[in-house]
């Protein structure tokens, strides 16, 4: 049972859980797949999504074999993201933008971008936001 649940209306669906994961990082090599404690970056993310109520499909953007298969292994379906687009210069807004036309999701859909790299989010935290973006008719939360 999700631990928060949430009613987006259907004019604003799919709700998709858009999680970008690179396998390349200056400092930290495959940083999604670092653990804290016995839990990787990327497992804590995916669980995280698909425990939230109202999210109906979780994907993972990623160049990266391994983060692939541990995308998969978690329960996450996975987009193969351009090389291009694994770089430092490369921004969140192009990888979503990738991914909106990649996933042909329609004009009104909702995307729920979760860094792998925000560790201390609650599902509660992901819930109000999405009940913030329903009460609201708001573009963008």
């Amino acid at each position: 049972m999700p631990s928060s649940t949430t009613s987006i209306p259907d004019r604003f669906r799919p709700v998709v859980a858009l999680i970008p994961a690179r396998g390349g990082s200056k400092r930290i090599q495959r940083k999604a797949l670092v653990k804290v404690g016995r839990t990787s970056l990327l497992e804590r993310t995916v669980a995280q999504a698909l425990r939230v109520g109202g999210i109906d499909w979780v994907v993972v953007s990623t160049e990266d074999a391994r983060i692939r298969r541990a995308a998969r292994a978690a329960g996450a379906e996975v987009l193969d993201r351009p090389r291009r687009l694994a770089t430092d210069a490369a921004s969140s807004l192009s990888v979503l933008q990738h991914a909106i036309r990649a996933l042909a999701l329609p004009p009104r859909a909702t995307v729920v971008l979760l860094q792998v790299t925000s560790p201390l989010r609650a599902d509660a935290d992901i819930a109000a936001a999405l009940n913030r973006f329903r009460r609201r008719d708001a573009d963008a939360v």
